[in-house]
């Protein structure tokens, strides 16, 4: 009977820490230039490993890293400017890319942004760009562009060669598929277009104009989530056809993020503080309320019942504190331990 009521007790602890769902399993999430190991139990672990250096450079083709993929195997990431690949399985990198070149007081860098991962892991869409050519703190000469083969390219992890492709407008997400989702235009004629990587020929989908970005694929790969200016919508990528799930007036809307199943959504919204130039932040799942802080936060789905937050600090010299978040019962809970 002791022993009955003790695994009982250890059950139900662990429902109520990470919540129970069949998604539950451990979860690797990237932050700045860190990877993050959230096990199913509470415990979380920094992945001890150096992902390009301290040094973070993004823009609309992507980040130098670190991209962990759809399937949490491998983690994508930039050193010395190229593509590298990290195994997790092996714990071994390869080389995906021999184009990166340091910038000098002559010429411009040459560095690989990573866009994104396939859904099914097995390759890369990357861009090659060119470093700044003007130092606004040094009255320096300009720096020369290097030759290069700049534009965008995908790495395919099997054969690990590249191939250059073709996208038509800006990168919003790669579906399921294998086709690209693209937004072309300007201003009230954004469209949202699907294009096949190395092809020319796009579909436009009919759905409505507008600025769309930080879009998320439904697993099923029929449906997004995103923002588009003030509002967080959910688009069909059969019909085009468009629901509002919020509507803001300055774009306090951002990031939103299906569950792991699709069966849920998340987004953030920033708030107004007393105190001039300060925001509080407040996570919405499913258009309701979940949690509200005066803190700048990022939300991470663990399952569909969990989110792990990373909370950050006024001071920048203090590190972020974890919380466990049961979106359903509003329950919150500290990690076990964060090594």
């Amino acid at each position: 009977m002791q022993v009955t009521l003790v695994a009982r007790t250890q059950a139900l602890l662990f429902c109520l820490l990470v919540g129970y769902s069949a998604f539950a399993q451990t979860v690797l999430v990237a932050s700045g230039t860190q990877v993050w190991k959230i096990h199913p139990r509470g415990t979380i672990d920094l992945v001890d490993y150096d992902f390009g250096g301290p040094g973070l450079q993004s823009s609309m083709h992507g980040t130098t890293g670190p991209v962990v993929s759809p399937d949490q195997k491998r983690i994508a990431f930039t050193r010395g400017n190229d593509l590298w690949v990290f195994d997790l399985a092996g714990l071994t990198s390869i080389r995906g890319t021999k184009v990166g070149q340091s910038g000098t007081n002559q010429f411009a860098s040459v560095f690989v942004l990573i866009t994104s991962w396939s859904a099914d892991s097995r390759k890369i869409l990357y861009h090659v760009e060119s470093g700044e050519t003007e130092d606004s703190d040094s009255a320096a000469p300009e720096r020369k562009v290097r030759k290069a083969s700049y534009g965008d390219y995908v790495y395919d992890l099997e054969t690990r060669t590249s191939s250059g492709t073709f996208l038509p407008g800006e990168f919003l997400a790669w579906l399921p598929d294998g086709d690209f989702l693209v937004q072309a235009g300007e201003g009230k004629n954004e469209q949202l277009l699907r294009v096949h990587p190395g092809d020319k020929n796009m579909q436009l989908l009919a759905a409505e104009p507008g600025s769309y970005g930080q879009v998320d694929v439904k697993s099923h790969g029929k449906q997004i989530i995103a923002s588009r200016g003030a509002e967080i919508v959910l688009v069909d990528l059969t019909d085009g056809k468009t629901s509002i799930l919020a509507k803001g007036v300055w774009a306090e809307y951002q990031w939103p993020y299906f569950s792991p199943s699709g069966m849920h959504f998340s987004y953030l919204r920033q708030y107004s503080l007393s105190t001039p130039g300060w925001y509080g932040h407040e996570l919405l799942v499913d258009g309701a309320s979940a949690y509200r802080s005066d803190k700048d936060f990022a939300s991470y789905w663990i399952n569909d019942d969990t989110l792990a937050l990373m909370v950050y600090e006024r001071d920048s010299t203090k590190k972020p504190a974890w919380v466990f978040l049961d979106w359903k019962s509003g329950r919150e809970s500290l990690p076990q331990s964060v090594h």
